[in-house]
């Protein structure tokens, strides 16, 4: 209702009303008058429908994330929905309407790609939507900010200090002499993954980069298959580093394989795998752990303080850990 009389979306009311920051002074007066207006407490009542949509696989991936929902909520009561593919959107779409007409008023989810994205955008108006992760602005949302670009300058500056460089010397005439090695990006143009791009790109040394190969969509399991076909299709059999920005680096380590390369080439980048995943990997030379545990946690205790108040909860209040990097010398390298 005060959306609708104030021309505000639910978030930024929501915003408003909890005096959380980010929102301007002119919609934090017009939010407060309105709620004044028409005796709006903000306090929502205890029944108050929530779904939580992740795909079934991969299973170690998923639940982790589920733990952190679960243990944020407690005796919060929410419905589970998992879908066999989160890309298959035509299944998504049914998920998220079947929810709707149940009367669910929030949604916990990742937003991975474009398509979703505009998916989610469709239900603005009637559902809060809770992302574990940033990808692009959805207008009620609560969603949690990560500096894609410093990952990626980080991920650069560990790659060449591991080759014996310091970030001092990279400007120098005498990296060009030195063995650097020869890297090929992966990206699946996404916000974030695009932003990782932008920031290895802004350290390491240009002209070692051959190339950005753009990551489709549907890779499914067939996704070494066709990792190496792009790789070979585009001439790039000379590289030495797969930077992956997106999540996939078991499916490079499984790519380089394939294409008959360990020991000559690895790969190094981002995933939410434990550790201990990798450990006897001996194609990922540099691994950037980020907590997928921690993100959900935020994201459903963010949750479940607006089922509890009616509003979002500031950002500031949910600190989320930092990426982990995690450099091991892998066999046969050549790294100083």
């Amino acid at each position: 209702m005060l959306s609708k009389e104030t021309g505000i979306s639910k978030a930024a009311l929501s915003r408003a009303l909890g005096d959380c920051s980010g929102v301007n002074a002119q919609i934090r007066s017009a939010a407060k008058a309105a709620a004044e207006k028409y005796c709006y407490s903000g306090k929502q009542k205890k029944d108050f429908p929530l779904t939580v949509i992740l795909p079934d696989t991969p299973h170690y991936f998923w639940d982790l994330s589920l733990k952190g929902i679960n243990d944020a909520l407690g005796p919060l009561k929410f419905r589970l929905s998992r879908i066999t593919n989160l890309h298959d959107f035509s299944s998504l779409e049914q998920c998220i309407k079947k929810a709707v007409s149940h009367g669910v008023r929030a949604l916990i989810l990742p937003v991975p790609n474009q398509k979703i994205a505009d998916l989610l955008a469709k239900f603005d108006e009637d559902i809060i939507i809770f992302q574990l992760c940033e990808y692009r602005d959805i207008i009620n949302s609560f969603q949690f900010s990560s500096d894609g670009y410093s990952d990626g300058q980080r991920l650069a500056k560990a790659l060449l200090s591991a080759h014996g460089y310091a970030q001092q010397n990279l400007y120098s005439e005498s990296y060009k002499f030195a063995k650097i090695p020869y890297a090929v990006l992966l990206d699946s143009y996404t916000q974030l993954s695009s932003e990782r791009s932008e920031g290895f790109r802004s350290v390491y040394p240009e002209e070692y980069i051959l190339d950005i190969i753009e990551i489709p969509d549907n890779f499914g399991r067939l996704l070494p298959s066709v990792l190496a076909r792009l790789i070979t299709d585009k001439g790039l059999s000379r590289f030495e580093l797969l930077i992956c920005n997106d999540g996939i680096l078991p499916a490079a380590s499984a790519t380089i394989k394939k294409l008959g390369m360990t020991g000559k080439a690895f790969c190094a980048g981002y995933e939410y795998q434990e550790k201990s995943q990798n450990e006897r990997d001996r194609n990922i030379c540099v691994t950037v752990t980020q907590d997928i545990y921690s993100e959900s946690f935020a994201a459903a205790s963010a949750a479940a303080v607006y089922i509890k108040t009616g509003v979002f909860p500031d950002r500031k209040k949910f600190v989320l850990p930092s990426s982990i990097f995690n450099y091991k010398k892998t066999a046969g390298s050549h790294v100083k």
